[in-house]
């Protein structure tokens, strides 16, 4: 049986039946909604024509239906379309309740930015929140998990690193640092593409061998780059938010 974390105040505070989903299944809402999410949105873009909506009405009927399938589904029912097919809850990590519609409209936007790189927290946090959970606060947790395999269900970390003799930073800090360092390290691929990829591989697609290998080469460096800035900046690795040891 899965722990709970620390006890919360207030009516709806989460309790001792508390699950949390393996990153396994946090993967597959992910990938769900990112089918979902954007068909229905060029979907709503075929279909407003037929309504007499054109242009940034369009566009705007779009955004709507984007709006309705994540941050508005989040905050009423406390979970996307793929979070209710998998069994899992959005719930605000205090109350145990749902979140706020400006909570649930952030979280929608980390991760769509962040993509799959935003779960790499969860191998690392205590309540196992991928990046864009710990921005606002939130926890995906099982709506059921006595109904689930005992692997299926896991429960709060009870040892973090932040335990072992060491301050760290505060999380905005550390999240702060790792977006600054990917934007960096962006530029950085920017410049290297630049200076040794042709303007004709970059405009038209139209690449020598070599160019292919390099271009290969430079988005393999750039997602370990990426996955090592999320673990290393979580971990207080980083010139920037470096932890410090405890005095004895």
């Amino acid at each position: 049986m899965a722990h709970s974390p620390r006890p919360h105040t207030g009516a709806q505070a989460l309790d001792e039946r508390i699950g949390y989903p393996r990153i396994s299944r946090r993967l597959q809402a992910l990938l769900i909604d990112g089918l979902i999410v954007p068909i229905s949105a060029i979907g709503a873009l075929i279909l407003a024509p037929q309504l007499g909506l054109h242009g940034v009405y369009a566009a705007g009927t779009a955004a709507l239906v984007v709006f309705m399938l994540e941050p508005f589904l989040v905050s009423v029912t406390g979970g996307t379309l793929a979070h209710h097919l998998l069994g899992l809850r959005v719930v605000n990590r205090r109350s145990g309740g749902n979140i706020g519609i400006f909570a649930a409209g952030v979280r929608f936007l980390a991760k769509t930015l962040l993509g799959l790189f935003s779960l790499a927290s969860i191998l690392l946090t205590r309540q196992h929140q991928a990046i864009h959970d710990v921005l606002v606060g939130s926890l995906v947790v099982l709506k059921h998990p006595e109904q689930l395999p005992a692997h299926e269900v896991l429960g709060e970390r009870r040892v973090e690193q932040q335990e072992h003799g060491y301050l760290y930073p505060s999380r905005a800090r550390r999240i702060l640092m790792i977006v600054i360092y990917n934007v960096l390290g962006l530029l950085a691929i920017a410049i290297v593409s630049a200076s040794l990829i042709s303007e004709r591989c970059g405009l038209s697609g139209r690449c020598s061998s070599a160019e292919d290998a390099l271009n290969a080469v430079l988005s393999v460096l750039w997602i370990a780059g990426v996955v090592a800035s999320i673990v290393l900046g979580w971990q207080g690795r980083l010139i920037g938010s470096r932890r410090r040891v405890k005095d004895p």
